[in-house]
């Protein structure tokens, strides 16, 4: 396994998988310093033969609580404007990432830790663990953050946490959509569990088929039924699916 360790992020490479963790203990807060270290972990990460990334936190007290604010306070109008600007960036490099991501909460998600998890394709959450995006009480806003949560859960629900500022369970978060999976145990080791199980997969089926469910919510139905013929050329002329077919015919007999 490679290692890198940042100032505040740490990726582990095991082959197509990226481990990415949070490491700006206790509560893993987001600073300047981990945006960008993000953001150039993504970008590598895009340029790279990785075939799916997890994304978790080292030890601590949360998996991320958020921005920190005492960072944030000291900041003058325009340093505080670009650090809003420099997440949003770091969340559409995780979001437009072309494999699949997984976010492993284990332990508390609270306002930019969870646009973080919101920012992926699948969210692993630790039964017990609080979700929320509590900037109303402070009169900020979970502003990107608001757009992602709308698209997994509707309206009503999204008003319900960015209007409140009040936190959900890993239960309720799974009945609404927000969490793909709870478990009792490690969320982390679910999480690697999956990504090996998805890199087994088609990189190009995988990676079509993300791109369907992200253009879906946008386009009409006709036009995104003429992306998904066009999804299924690729795919019908793709190596990929000679060999899988083989080696399904070869199972069987």
């Amino acid at each position: 396994m490679d290692t890198t360790a940042l100032a505040t992020v740490r990726l582990d490479r095991s082959g197509p998988v990226w481990l990415v963790r949070l490491d700006n203990p206790p509560l893993h807060l987001m600073t300047l310093d981990m945006l960008a270290e993000l953001a150039e972990t993504f970008r590598r990460a895009a340029e790279s033969d990785a075939r799916a990334l997890v994304l978790g936190a080292a030890d601590g007290r949360a998996f991320c609580a958020g921005s920190d604010m005492r960072e944030f306070a000291g900041l003058g109008e325009q340093a505080a404007e670009r650090k809003v600007l420099v997440e949003d960036r770091m969340l559409r490099m995780l979001a437009r990432l072309p494999f699949p991501t997984i976010a492993a909460i284990d332990q508390a998600a609270l306002g930019g830790g969870l646009e973080l998890a919101l920012a992926c394709d699948l969210r692993v959450v630790r039964q017990g663990v609080r979700l929320g995006l509590p900037e109303v009480k402070i009169g900020a806003l979970a502003a990107t953050g608001s757009q992602r949560l709308t698209k997994l859960v509707g309206p009503g629900r999204a008003k319900q946490l960015l209007l409140t500022g009040e936190t959900i369970d890993a239960a309720t978060a799974r009945d609404w959509g927000l969490a793909t999976e709870v478990v009792d145990g490690s969320a982390w080791e679910r999480a690697v569990e999956l990504a090996e199980l998805l890199v087994s997969r088609s990189a190009l089926s995988l990676r079509l088929a993300k791109q369907l469910v992200d253009e879906a919510t946008d386009l009409p139905l006709n036009a995104g039924l003429v992306r998904a013929s066009d999804a299924l050329e690729l795919i019908f002329a793709s190596r990929e699916l000679s060999e899988g077919v083989t080696s399904f015919l070869a199972k069987k007999d």
